[in-house]
């Protein structure tokens, strides 16, 4: 299955409220890019193309939009590529799965931790 992006551009004094619509109408995030762009999700081509008729019917008038689909990855591991090493003082703290060439000069404290699960915080290695 691949998921379809629809890029959405309105005037700004509707962005709000359509974001809102859209967070309400697909069940998924929306990101709002530099340039006032909402980009909403769907699952498939056909829910895409049922949202975009759905926003041409809209009640304040139609908006412009495109859609493309997108590459399908796996996130149980992507979500890893923006986590490194970090350092706190002297401590260094690396998550578990990164290669031991990739860790940054080694402190005196050296501690590896392998997160309990990407949902359970916004900072996987944080530690309840």
């Amino acid at each position: 299955m691949s998921w379809w992006a629809i890029d959405v551009r309105t005037p700004a004094d509707r962005r709000q409220g359509l974001g809102a619509w859209l967070v309400a109408r697909t069940g998924q995030a929306v990101e709002e890019r530099d340039d006032g762009t909402l980009v909403a999700f769907a699952p498939d081509e056909d829910a895409a193309d049922a949202l975009i008729r759905e926003l041409d019917r809209s009640k304040d008038g139609p908006v412009e939009t495109e859609r493309h689909p997108i590459e399908a990855e796996d996130w149980s591991v992507r979500w890893r590529e923006g986590l490194g090493a970090r350092q706190l003082g002297r401590l260094t703290i690396v998550p578990s799965w990164l290669p031991r060439r990739q860790i940054p000069t080694r402190s005196p404290s050296c501690s590896t931790r392998k997160p309990r699960s990407a949902a359970a915080s916004t900072d996987p290695l944080a530690r309840p």
